[in-house]
């Protein structure tokens, strides 16, 4: 089969992610894969190592003809099967797309979740219904989608997945970024992947921290990422002498060195989909405690025993729930291995894979 992925910036979060597994699963299992963006970024270079050809379509709008004429062009000359769209605008030109080639099928991944206005309600009720499938990566994303007028029929849910058991050698990862990073063996540590966005609740992630350093100033922090609130949360860090406390690593490739060099995993989104960080997180034997929205409650839902749900904007009930898992080796043992087990029992990338593959047919 052959496969155009289309996705307007082509960064390295959670949704390139997706795609780039998505890429790669297709090509080892002998599709052609074809990837357009408009904005560069590491996914263009993922995607080429993995074996994809890569091409610029600038994306203006979701009226772009000009664009949609460059899909149809790629798809006629390389005998594109399915597009593959990743958010609405994309989705929006490759049903134009579409249009002169009646073949082909138009996929595309809701990856947010979010309420959208009168105006994308009506674009949802116009374009939804040519897709052939459209892919919710949480249960939470169904009942808002319908409300934002997408078409119900073609709604699938289709969880993300990682692989369960990639890291061959933890402790020799968690020794060396803790090396790196000085941290002693026995020093506690909160990790988290996190864009420094609004979205992602870094107010909210400072709250939590600065609870937990009055209650445990030996604990640490290790938060990887960058975004455009890194320099403030930075300046406030250093202001407030927390730096040596919650320690900024910066954009890190090295993602599941940083995993398994923490000891439980904490995410303090607004809003969220359905979070690889916590996946990978849980998948490596790290109890999460995250804000109960959007698809948090389907990775760790009450009573499964694999970490705490918190609502957003309770620092106070999140640092509780940390100091539980900081103090108490055994309840962090417990919970650890119980969050890998339901990686491995409901969010595999086999399953994610497979159940991709058959919603293009």
């Amino acid at each position: 089969m052959k496969i155009l992925h289309v996705i307007n910036y082509a960064g390295g979060g959670g949704t390139e992610k997706y795609v780039l597994t998505l890429i790669r699963r297709q090509i080892a299992a002998g599709h052609t894969c074809i990837l357009a963006y408009h904005v560069d970024g590491q996914l263009v270079g993922d995607a080429e190592m993995a074996g994809a050809k890569t091409v610029c379509v600038p994306m203006r709008h979701i009226l772009d003809f000009r664009a949609a004429r460059t899909l149809t062009q790629i798809c006629r000359e390389h005998g594109v099967e399915v597009i593959h769209a990743h958010y609405p605008r994309e989705n929006c030109l490759a049903i134009l797309a579409a249009r002169q080639l009646p073949y082909l099928r138009v996929v595309t991944t809701y990856h947010l979740v979010f309420s959208c206005g009168a105006a994308w309600r009506m674009v949802n009720r116009l374009f939804s219904p040519r897709n052939h499938a459209i892919l919710c990566v949480c249960e939470a994303q169904v009942a808002q989608l319908t409300a934002n007028g997408v078409c119900p029929d073609r709604l699938r849910v289709i969880h993300n997945g990682v692989v369960p058991d990639r890291v061959k050698d933890a402790e020799a990862l968690r020794a060396q970024i803790r090396e790196e990073f000085h941290l002693s063996p026995q020093t506690i540590v909160a990790g988290s992947l996190a864009r420094y966005e609004p979205v992602k609740g870094m107010d909210m992630l400072l709250d939590v921290a600065r609870d937990l350093h009055r209650r445990l100033p030996q604990m640490r922090f290790l938060i990887a990422g960058s975004g455009s609130e890194f320099d403030e949360v930075r300046e406030t860090l250093r202001r407030e002498n927390l730096t040596d406390f919650f320690i900024q690593t910066g954009f890190r490739r090295d993602t599941d060195a940083i995993l398994c060099a923490s000891d439980l995993y904490l995410n303090t989104s607004r809003s969220e989909a359905l979070s690889f960080a916590i996946i990978e997180a849980m998948s490596l034997e790290k109890p999460a405690v995250v804000t109960a929205v959007g698809g948090n409650p389907e990775i760790v839902p009450p009573g499964e025993d694999c970490g705490f749900l918190v609502p957003f904007g309770d620092a106070k009930t999140m640092a509780d729930a940390i100091y539980r898992l900081a103090t108490d080796a055994s309840l962090r043992t417990r919970m650890g291995k119980r969050a890998a087990s339901r990686v491995r029992e409901e969010f595999s990338e086999e399953i994610m894979f497979e159940k991709t593959m058959e919603a293009y047919t």
